[in-house]
């Protein structure tokens, strides 16, 4: 329902790169693993409604 009226979720899976447009940053991760700025844990799903963030994902990311 929520997608006919234009909501998306914001991609925001594990190894993606952070965008502090549509991310907020809660915790800092340090991983060789992982690339530096790629995000390592989604913590709560982030929305957009008609291409507008309506709630940033909230998201651990990598930094080495």
């Amino acid at each position: 329902t929520l997608l006919k009226h234009g909501v998306k979720e914001i991609e925001s899976s594990i190894g993606t790169l952070f965008d502090p447009a549509v991310h907020d940053a809660l915790m800092m991760d340090n991983s060789t693993e992982f690339e530096n700025n790629a995000i390592t844990l989604c913590i709560q799903k982030g929305y957009t409604l008609n291409d507008r963030v309506i709630r940033p994902a909230k998201v651990k990311v990598n930094k080495i």
